[in-house]
């Protein structure tokens, strides 16, 4: 792909100046995996055939709600890879540690946060509303397995995380990455069991899910504070406010299912319209924008 565009560009009677991305768009954490898989292929295009110029761009679709800091870890991949034809690990690790007073390894720890379903893109759980699981049914419906498998990989992380001195936000805030990592843990956690009690009206499962809410609630508060300090660490107060409206949109929507749930079990409904609503087909993809997760509706 790459060679055959560096081609058609020079065609045009133009040298390409080539721009490739570190990914974080679409991410809250830099996102290792799909930057490497494009901008590897990029780089080794570039090398092979003489291209002068590269440079590599961070994006901040949705909220600019990456912490960017992160990605310094992937710009000092790309840069390691656009000198040396090969990775070295170590040597990338000390440039790391000297340039950026960070440890490599650690910094990409919370690098696997986002889940790819492998059609249209990356897509994040956070924004997902607890009631319509507009992104959690149709995820589901592609790859039965993957929120269980999800929430393994966000408790390997955490264990990482809660296992490491954590000594400074030069390489990303490891802190702020923890406590997201708790919530998402917990989100999904509290997702599954619903999934599995709410057909049935299982009264003991729904009182469960009932009494992980308020804890669910304490670590989205702990969320909420510790992204103002990582935005405020790099940025001007410009644009907080988006995803501040969010995450208290969120909790006001657990808060709405708590009471839900508490209406369930004591015999004021007999169901939870959104819960009866579940997709059977999953749709071909799905928009990862907030106000394509949190609401199938246009006014947001």
């Amino acid at each position: 792909f790459y060679l055959d565009w560096i081609a058609r560009h020079r065609a045009l009677g133009f040298e390409p100046i080539m721009g490739s991305g570190v990914w974080t768009w679409a991410h809250l954490w830099y996102g290792r995996d799909i930057t490497e898989r494009t901008a590897g292929p990029c780089i080794q295009a570039c090398r092979k055939v003489n291209v002068k110029e590269i440079f590599f761009t961070m994006w901040g679709d949705d909220g600019a709600f990456c912490e960017y800091d992160s990605a310094l870890a992937g710009l000092a991949w790309a840069a390691e890879y656009s000198y040396a034809e090969k990775i070295n690990i170590e040597n990338l690790s000390a440039r790391f540690a000297a340039v950026c007073h960070a440890d490599y390894n650690e910094s990409l720890i919370p690098s696997d946060l986002a889940v790819n379903l492998g059609w249209t893109g990356v897509y994040e759980i956070l924004w997902d509303d607890p009631l319509l699981g507009l992104f959690w049914h149709n995820a589901k419906l592609r790859v039965p397995d993957l929120w269980t498998d999800s929430v393994e990989r966000y408790r390997r992380m955490r264990e990482k995380l809660e296992n490491i001195k954590i000594k400074s936000t030069d390489g990303g805030d490891l802190q702020y990455a923890l406590v997201l990592v708790k919530f998402l843990e917990k989100k999904v956690q509290l997702g599954l069991k619903l999934d599995s009690v709410y057909p049935s009206r299982d009264k003991a499962g729904l009182k469960n899910v009932l009494d992980q809410i308020p804890s669910l609630l304490e670590t989205l508060d702990a969320l909420d504070a510790a992204f103002r300090t990582q935005w405020l660490r790099r940025n001007k107060p410009f644009g907080l406010e988006v995803i501040q409206i969010r995450l208290a949109g969120i909790r006001r929507r657990f808060l709405e299912l708590a009471q839900r749930i508490g209406e369930l079990l004591e015999g004021k409904i007999t169901s939870i319209e959104e819960l009866e609503n579940r997709p059977q087909i999953p749709l071909s993809a799905i928009s990862g924008v907030y106000h394509r997760l949190a609401t199938a509706s246009d006014h947001i």
